[in-house]
């Protein structure tokens, strides 16, 4: 029985993934140019980043809000400082609580005895 997978050369993968790169091309549109599965081209970028150093181009956020942190582990770090942040928080709130009801019992016991 015959492959039905159509197979593409190494050199024609890593072509394709450097054109992306290098021109900021979205990896979807050139693999519907080049009639490649998306999600075949998307790998095909990852294994070149990957193998490259480079930061992972498929994953990236090209928003404003987002836009220079293409790097999935700062938007992982971000989220997680965001995280620990607002536990800081809650944790001030509750120690800002107990210093309040310290000072009221302190002036309640500093009160002349009669």
């Amino acid at each position: 029985m015959q492959n039905s997978k159509p197979n593409y050369t190494e050199d024609f993968k890593e072509r394709t993934a450097k054109y992306i790169i290098e021109n900021e091309k979205a990896a979807t549109r050139v693999a519907d140019e080049i009639g490649v599965g998306k999600n075949t081209v998307c790998r095909w970028v990852k294994e070149y980043c990957l193998k490259n150093n480079l930061p992972d181009y498929c994953a990236r956020d090209k928003s404003p809000a987002k836009k220079g942190l293409t790097d999935t582990g700062l938007l992982y770090q971000l989220k997680e400082m965001e995280k620990e942040l607002k536990r800081k928080d809650k944790e001030l709130k509750e120690e800002r609580e107990k210093v309040e009801i310290l000072k009221c019992c302190l002036h309640i016991f500093m009160q002349p005895r009669e």
